[in-house]
């Protein structure tokens, strides 16, 4: 395989991200391991930094050809942005084209997991989706396909220069599958790894808006509006650089996604509220993520159709009631597969180990048919995983009160003995 550009448009990009201008592209080498790059002009001519993967997982051979700060030092620097390119395609399969990093600016494999890149250079301000997908498949179980459209979606929309309007996306399943849990850990993992990106959430309950309103209800920008609903004008007018999750947006009036189609399809929100009040907002940066739930059989049979699979969900919704052009602004739609019961167990032995984290216990083993014992009181599946933490709470809590109280620490097993649960300390 010849090394090639693969980004979705087979070319480079141009990004502009915190003052940074330049082009974000990616490139396979012969191995099919794909790179992705940031060339741009700097004071001392066309520089390269290397944006995903993270520099502790680059092999050694790699690591000592790039600085610590992600910047490829080529033995003769680049005239053009066509010879960065081309360089930096030799470097992702031979990176000895490049100068070696001298000790103290070898990128040294301190630590097995991925880090991000901390610097203020280009490729820091690049998020890694893979990384982002790593962190929230840590909580958010059986969802690899859907978190990963997620995160490669919301990446490509950070990074875009000048957006023409804001990222919508549907996030479509049976209830407890983790559409909400996903938004929420993606958000905390953005700010944690890319802090400098400074996304916060807005997320709104759509039960709210079960009976007709109007844009300006709808938005909070009317001087009268019901308490406890959010103010969406007021925190885009703040902060722009937001993403706002709509939950159970099957539940919302029919009129309310009329009157978001505009809202929706523009960079700039205007409003004229008065002779001398006017709102103007750019929220073309902001991401909207509309959580659809699905019945189980309904779900199960999405999955089985073979058809084209952005298409066939967005026939689902419309025959669902959802309307054309309502879909029609939807970047991508992400399906959220039905959990099986191994995903429940495993949701069940993850419930188990944050709660006894959460008492400063650590479980050395922990008898298997506990989590059978919580699966089978997990009577309804259409809820998939809502209601398992409830209930990992109210049968294991009372044991690890006790064993606090006992001044148990660190290191202890949890056994079952007929209807019994014991816990003791190692």
């Amino acid at each position: 395989m010849e090394d090639e550009i693969i980004s979705p448009n087979t070319e480079a990009e141009y990004v502009e991200v915190d003052g940074f201008g330049g082009w974000l592209y990616d490139i396979r080498n012969k191995e099919g391991k794909t790179f992705t790059f940031f060339v741009f002009l700097g004071p001392s001519g066309w520089s390269v930094m290397l944006g995903s993967p993270s520099l502790s997982e680059l092999p050694l051979h790699y690591r000592q050809h790039i600085l610590s700060n992600g910047q490829i030092q080529f033995r003769q620097s680049p005239a053009s942005r066509e010879e960065a390119l081309a360089l930096s395609a030799m470097w992702a399969s031979d990176p000895s084209i490049a100068l070696p990093a001298v000790p103290s600016q070898l990128v040294l494999a301190e630590s097995t997991s991925p880090q991000p890149v901390q610097s203020s250079s280009a490729a820091s301000i690049v998020p890694d989706a893979d990384l982002l997908t790593q962190r929230v498949t840590q909580e958010v179980l059986g969802q690899e396909d859907a978190v990963s459209l997620l995160c490669q979606a919301v990446c490509k929309h950070i990074v875009k220069a000048d957006p023409d309007r804001p990222l919508v996306l549907f996030a479509v399943g049976p209830a407890g599958t983790g559409k909400s849990k996903s938004i929420q850990v993606l958000v905390d993992a953005l700010n944690e790894l890319y802090p400098h990106i400074n996304y916060s959430a807005i997320y709104i309950n759509s039960s709210q808006y079960e009976s007709e309103c109007n844009l300006f209800e709808l938005t909070g920008v009317s001087s009268i509006h019901e308490e406890n609903k959010v103010n969406l004008i007021a925190a885009l007018k703040s902060d722009s650089r937001r993403i706002v999750l709509w939950n159970e947006f099957e539940k919302a009036h029919p009129q309310i996604t009329t009157n978001l189609i505009p809202f929706l399809s523009d960079k700039l929100i205007s409003y004229t509220l008065s002779k001398d009040d006017k709102i103007e907002i750019d929220h073309s940066r902001s991401i909207y993520i509309f959580s659809i739930n699905l019945q189980l059989q309904k779900a199960t049979k999405l999955l089985k159709q073979d058809s084209d699979s952005q298409n066939s969900y967005s026939h689902f919704l419309i025959q669902e009631g959802q309307s054309y052009e309502f879909i029609n602004l939807s970047d991508k739609i992400l399906l959220y597969k039905p959990l099986n019961s191994t995903n429940i167990i495993n949701i069940i032995n993850k419930c188990i180990y944050d709660l006894s984290n959460a008492y400063k216990l650590e479980i050395n083993f922990c008898d298997p048919s506990i989590a059978l014992l919580i699966l089978k009181q997990n009577r309804d599946e259409s809820l998939g995983a809502c209601c398992i933490r409830s209930i990992v709470n109210r049968i294991l809590a009372p044991i690890f009160v006790a064993a606090v109280k006992q001044e148990m620490k660190g290191q202890v097993i949890i056994k079952r003995h007929l209807d019994r649960i014991i816990i003791r300390q190692i």
